[in-house]
This record gives C-alpha cells, sequence and structure tokens, in this order.
C-alpha cells in the first residue's frame, strides 16, 4: 500500500495571544498550552478555520525514512521562557532551546508529499522583541506591509505546510517528483529592506533616515510618517543581490549644521554637510531590478526652491506630478530604483 499510497493527518497550526504583549504561541496540539498555561494567552477565537497545518508526529515511519525522506521535523520548544517552532536541523545546534514536544512535519519544497505552496516562515519583530510565523502569502504580504507597525521581517523559512481543510487524506505517488509550486519564498533570496521614515522635532524640522534608534543628530526626534519606499538593507551581502538583481548604489544620511537639515544623499558634494552613516541601497537599472524582483519603483528627491530644508521623496508617478507641475518644487533627480515594505524575495 505504502508503494502507491499512505494515509496522512494534518493538525492545523493555531495561535493564541497575550492581549497585553501581543506574544503569540504556536501550537499543533493544545497539550502545549499547558506548559505555557501562565503566560496569559487568549484563546484566537477565528471563525476561519487555519487554512495550513503540520503533518502528524505519528505519521507511519515508512514514510518519514523510505517515501517522503526530506520531510522537516519541527518541534515545540521554550527559548528562554517564550514558545518558538524549531526545525530539528536548528535545535540541536541549540543549547537554550528546551523541548515541549513534537509538531509535526512539513516539506522541504512546496507540493513535496503533499505539502501545500503554504509556507512556514519563521519572523522577527526589533520592536516588539518577539518570533511570529506565517503561514500562507496572505501574512508575509501583511507583515512586508508593515500593516501594524512591528516591522516584522523573515528570519528563515522552516519549511511547506499541509492544506489542513482535509484533516485526514490520501497522499498518492509520486510523492517527490512532482513540480515545485509557485511560492513567494520558494529557491528566492531574502532580501532585508529598510523603509524610508521621517521623523520631526519639536521646531517642525523634519528628518529622513530608515532608522533613528542610537541616532545622536536625531534624539529631539519623533516618529512621523513611513514612506511606501524602502533602501536595501546596508548590511545585504551585496556579491550576491548584484549577481541576481544587478548593480547597486550606496545612500547615505547626512546632516547640514547650517540649514539644519538631515537627509538621504548619493554622495558627499556639499563641504557644509556631515556624512553620518549609510542608509541603504538602491539598483542602478530598472529592468534588471524588476526581473528579480518584480516590484520595482524609481525614487526621486525633490527640495521646495523656498525653503530649501524642506526635502521630499517620491516614487509614484502622480506624486511626481505633483511636486513637479503642482508644488513647483525642484527635482534633484533620480536616486536609483527600488522596492517597497520591509523585505523581499529576489529571484535567483
Amino acid at each position: 500500500m505504502l508503494e502507491s499510497y499512505f494515509p496522512l493527518t494534518v493538525l492545523p497550526l493555531k495561535f493564541d495571544e497575550n492581549p497585553k504583549d501581543h506574544q503569540r504561541i504556536y501550537y499543533s496540539e493544545k497539550s502545549v498550552l499547558r506548559m505555557f498555561s501562565s503566560s496569559g494567552y487568549i484563546s484566537n477565537n477565528s471563525s476561519i478555520p487555519p487554512l495550513f497545518g503540520l503533518a502528524s508526529p505519528d505519521t507511519d515511519c515508512e514514510v518519514i525514512d523510505t517515501l517522503c525522506p526530506q520531510l522537516t521535523q519541527v518541534f515545540h520548544v521554550s527559548v528562554n521562557g517564550s514558545p518558538r517552532l524549531v526545525s530539528w536541523s536548528d535545535l540541536k545546534d541549540n543549547e537554550t532551546a528546551e523541548i515541549i514536544e513534537e509538531a509535526g512535519y512539513v516539506g522541504s519544497w512546496p507540493g513535496y508529499c503533499g505539502t501545500s505552496d503554504g509556507a512556514l516562515v519563521e519572523m522577527f519583530s526589533p520592536i516588539l522583541n518577539q518570533f511570529r510565523y506565517a503561514s500562507s502569502n496572505e501574512d508575509i504580504l501583511k507583515a512586508r506591509w508593515n500593516e501594524d507597525r512591528q516591522f516584522w521581517r523573515p528570519t528563515k523559512v522552516i519549511g511547506y505546510l499541509f492544506n489542513a481543510t482535509v484533516p485526514h487524506r490520501t497522499i498518492h505517488y509520486p510523492f517527490n517528483a512532482i513540480k515545485p509550486y509557485d511560492n513567494v519564498v520558494f529557491n528566492k533570496i531574502l532580501l532585508r529592506l529598510r523603509p524610508i521614515i521621517r521623523v520631526k522635532n519639536a521646531a517642525g524640522l523634519v528628518a529622513f533616515t530608515t532608522s533613528f534608534r542610537d541616532n545622536g543628530y536625531l534624539k529631539q526626534y519623533k516618529f512621523d510618517k513611513v514612506y511606501n519606499i524602502s533602501l536595501i538593507d546596508q548590511t545585504t551581502n551585496v556579491a550576491v543581490i548584484s549577481d541576481a538583481c544587478g548593480k547597486m548604489t550606496l545612500i547615505y544620511e547626512f546632516f547640514n549644521p547650517i540649514t539644519t537639515t538631515y537627509r538621504l544623499k548619493l554622495r558627499d558634494d556639499d563641504p557644509n554637510e556631515e556624512m553620518v552613516k549609510r542608509a541603504g541601497y538602491v539598483f542602478r537599472e530598472e529592468s534588471s531590478a524588476r526581473r528579480c524582483l518584480g516590484d520595482i519603483q524609481p525614487i526621486y528627491e525633490f527640495q521646495n526652491p523656498e525653503k530649501q530644508s524642506d526635502i521630499h521623496y517620491s516614487s509614484s508617478p502622480e506624486e511626481v506630478a505633483e511636486y513637479t507641475n503642482t508644488k513647483k518644487w525642484t527635482n534633484l533627480g533620480l536616486m536609483g530604483f527600488t522596492s517597497w515594505g520591509n523585505f523581499a524575495f529576489a529571484k535567483r
């Protein structure tokens, strides 16, 4: 029987949340909740059942060892008191993780041994200092849009989930010869992006940065707005990304003490300005970047001719036209091409 098909039980992946700190616990079995019963998690009473889940830990050994050897074993663990989902390959060298119990199995690529196109992606928020898990393309898109302003970024793809709408199912041969399904993360390069942030001080002066934490120049400034324009993180492996998506140019953050202007610039061409730090990269060529990322937009810098400390960055044709024709601001030129959100997955 196992040579042509095998039965499979899928455990839907659910989560509960602590309303005080918004930390979540993800689980495939409710028995996990007992280990964190004092942590204040409240059940997520969504009327929509989970779409994706993990193959049961009780899956037949012959399936795991022979038919589908590239299934990834996932565990519920506690790391410094916080719940996490960790693969066996990451767990065996992790001395800080305490195993709670097995969560189940996920596939090594979408379509492998009956898996779906739903990816289990670990994400981290530097704002909350917490981990969460995306289990659908919709989850990933919401995180990329920074919908909750917590700047979630993927840290790793754990594997590919099973469709949980039919928890008891039969998987038919071929088990691993199916062409991988289209998926937003499979066989892609994770590209960390930094949205342009506008900050403002009590006097109404604005500054533009990709991070104003621990920045002495912006101590008196407070968050004002996140732009729908992002720079590629300055810690990016330039050689890898350039090979896939084309050449890049580094953008810097400059401060002018005379005009009190803090802005993003390509180069140091003003003796009055001080270079503060690297802000991130943009692509030089649109066509190669678009082939790689799909969603590519230009970034233009505008300056108010009547008040030169007023700077604005724009990407949409409508906004470029507004600042050029209606507001009559000076277009300081094209800085390069970039994308949007907290991250992107680039084609290899």
